[in-house]
């Protein structure tokens, strides 16, 4: 398996990871994609994380992930921005810089 397929296949694990994580109402609010040549981030939005501070939030994610996927394909991913809804909004809102559309790692240049 070569490493473009290699970084899918961990693309797809930890989404449907992160989807198992926040459910079926909030899988639009998860966006896993390459950041940098064969590493992986993901933003995940969800009222899960409404009131709890950023440290405890990467404490809850990373320890879901930990559960649901390989070692081997956690090593691709280099972060997690986990929001709340509100925040996700704010950050994705038509004036914002921030990015509205995560390419998937499918939508790599060959």
């Amino acid at each position: 398996m070569g490493k473009g397929a290699d970084l899918a296949r961990a693309a797809h694990g930890i989404e449907k990871a992160l989807i198992d994580f926040v459910g079926e109402d909030e899988r639009e609010f998860v966006h896993v994609f390459e950041s940098s040549p064969g590493h992986l981030r993901a933003v995940v939005g969800s009222d899960r994380f409404k009131n709890t501070n950023v440290t405890r939030r990467q404490e809850i994610i990373w320890n879901h992930l930990k559960e649901k996927v390989s070692a081997h394909d956690l090593r691709l991913l280099w972060g997690v921005h986990p929001l709340d809804r509100d925040e996700y909004y704010e950050e994705h809102s038509p004036g914002s810089s921030s990015s509205s559309a995560y390419p998937t790692v499918d939508d790599r240049e060959p």
